[in-house]
């Protein structure tokens, strides 16, 4: 029954069927006292009637005539009177239409009971068809919007008043901001996927044709002395591990991102995870004439997942040297507080500039690069996934000609093997 209460369409429609039904009972009782005014006219005529047909011929009788009508109901006397009535067909069996005092009345009345019936029918009619009128309207108002929600058109419904359909309303609301949101985010991800593809395209289109340079010349031309053959042999495995590493770091992204990397959380050496991080990249190092320190103890120690974490650290240390002056350096060091490690990685190159600090770390941005560096953007946003999927945080300082500082921040106190 509370279910019923709290609907605002069904109060609606007992309301006005309530009022019908008070105005068909007004009618009914208007019906009675008209026909009880009808029934006392004849009964009433009836027995003038029959006072004057009597008493036209025996006048004497006046007296007690009168006082048979005026008095009302006499057990002996109707007892008297049914037996010599009943000799003519007159009693209390026969049919309504012949009893004299209802010949006149009792064809109206039937007119007017039926009357009755058919106007409070088409009353009860007419209010239900208004009342389901106005939830049909409403279901097809739902019905629409769903299909305009289907079609990418947000709309919403109205959250006014009370009772099921405005519960609806609100609820529909709730799912076509949620669809939204999804439709949003898939047209952002397709974008995405769109821009994303043109970028390894373009990033795998120049190592590869430069592969195929190589290749060709080294085909057409039979007479080509061994050392540049050689060199030819070396720009072009150059270029495919150029091509692996950029398809190896976009599918570790596409892990990360998906949720579907666990890391490994432990105890491990500092020291062992910032000299794991610096070896991949002393080649480079070398070349550009960029010096690297690694300051931190041989006894600290922090929790994450070493590996990820030496991958993480890579990445910066190699962007910080491919930004470098020849002759530059690059300071890698770590401290321990209560609350955290902090892994700090600065170089003295030309710094970054202040338009391009808040993207570096946006998948495939560049901004303004440093001459001679070949950073594809890929390093520093791979970076930043793999910190954040172990609840750290990877920051950067820069001041144009003065360098910068990367900082990654991991908390202590997780889970531990």
């Amino acid at each position: 029954m509370e279910i019923f209460l709290n609907n605002g369409e069904f109060k609606t429609a007992v309301k006005k069927l309530g009022l019908v039904f008070l105005f068909g009972l007004a009618l009914i009782i208007l019906l009675c006292v008209v026909f009880l005014g009808v029934l006392n006219t004849g009964i009433a005529r009836g027995n003038e009637s029959i006072a004057g047909e009597i008493l036209k011929n025996h006048p004497e009788l006046e007296g007690e005539m009168a006082k048979a009508v005026t008095q009302g109901y006499s057990e002996e006397s109707a007892l008297a009177g049914a037996a010599i009535l009943q000799k003519y067909g007159y009693g209390e069996g026969m049919p309504l239409y012949s009893q004299p005092l209802l010949q006149t009345g009792f064809t109206p009345v039937l007119l007017c009971a039926f009357g009755f019936i058919l106007v409070l029918f088409i009353v009860c009619f007419i209010v239900l068809r208004t009342e389901y009128g106005k939830i049909y309207k409403k279901l097809q108002a739902v019905t629409q919007s769903a299909e305009k929600v289907v079609e990418g058109d947000i709309v919403t419904l109205s959250e006014e008043g009370e009772g099921d359909f405005y519960k609806l309303g609100h609820s529909f609301n709730r799912m076509a901001e949620t669809v939204n949101a999804s439709m949003q985010s898939a047209a952002a991800e397709k974008q995405f996927l769109r821009n994303a593809i043109a970028d390894i395209s373009h990033q795998i289109k120049t190592p590869l044709s430069s592969i195929l340079v190589f290749n060709e010349l080294m085909l057409s031309d039979e007479a080509m002395d061994e050392g540049t053959r050689e060199d030819f042999l070396a720009k072009s495995r150059s270029q495919l591990m150029r091509i692996q590493w950029l398809v190896e770091s976009l599918l570790k992204m596409a892990m990360l991102e998906s949720g579907t990397i666990n890391f490994q959380k432990k105890k491990v050496n500092i020291r062992d995870v910032l000299e794991k991080s610096v070896l991949p990249v002393q080649a480079l190092s070398q070349v550009k004439g960029v010096s690297i320190r690694i300051l931190a103890g041989n006894d600290a120690h922090m929790i994450c997942d070493d590996k990820w974490t030496v991958e993480a650290c890579t990445n910066i240390v190699k962007n910080a040297v491919e930004h470098s002056k020849p002759g530059g350096a690059v300071e890698v060091s770590a401290e321990s507080t209560g609350l955290f490690t902090k892994i700090r990685i600065k170089d003295n190159g030309g710094g970054i500039a202040e338009k391009d600090l808040p993207h570096i770390f946006e998948r495939f941005y560049r901004g303004g690069q440093t001459p001679g560096a070949e950073s594809v953007g890929v390093g520093l946003s791979l970076s930043k996934l793999i910190v954040e999927g172990q609840g750290g945080l990877l920051f950067a300082r820069s001041e144009p000609g003065k360098g910068s500082v990367f900082e990654i921040a991991l908390l202590h106190g997780l889970k531990t093997e």
